[in-house]
């Protein structure tokens, strides 16, 4: 009975052993387990740290940016209202400038047609030296007039081009 009851006891006492054994190695397996899992959290909440502090840095540089364009768009507005100005003005001028122009083709022509009209009657055979004195005083004005336009128009291009200040 001794026997059977030592056995049983030294039985009894090796599966409590194994199970204290088992259970030590489960408490340091789940300590382990515990430090990894701290371990990495204090790792998770750092890189948490790390990419909340580049969020904002991306923020600030994106406020920056939109900054930037705000203030590029307002340039390029107000560049394409100077432009616009200038494309107004550069019609202008070029209407002033044709206006002009048909101007002085109607003062060269007017004047050509009165010198070439009188020398075409100055031609013709039935005409008194009172008449032809007459024409050639016509023709003579209208040359002078003719010059002194050819003249204004080539000192108002030479204004123009800059090469005269008045």
């Amino acid at each position: 009975l001794w026997f059977r009851f030592s056995a049983a006891a030294l039985l009894v006492s090796a599966l409590l052993g194994a199970h204290r054994i088992r259970l030590h190695k489960i408490n340091r397996h789940r300590i382990k387990l515990q430090n990894q899992v701290e371990r990495r959290t204090q790792e998770l909440s750092t890189a948490n740290t790390d990419l909340e502090i580049q969020r904002k840095e991306i923020d600030a540089k994106n406020a920056e940016l939109n900054q930037h364009k705000f203030k590029l768009e307002q340039r390029v507005d107000q560049r394409t209202s100077e432009l616009r100005k200038a494309l107004e003005q550069a019609q202008l001028a070029d209407e002033l400038k044709s206006s002009f122009l048909e101007n002085m083709t109607h003062e060269i022509r007017t004047t050509m047609n009165a010198i070439i009209g009188f020398l075409n009657l100055m031609q013709e055979t039935n005409t008194t030296a009172k008449e032809q004195s007459e024409y050639f005083r016509i023709i003579n004005s209208s040359s002078n007039s003719l010059l002194t336009l050819i003249d204004d128009i080539l000192d108002l291009s030479t204004i123009e081009s800059g090469a005269t200040r008045l």
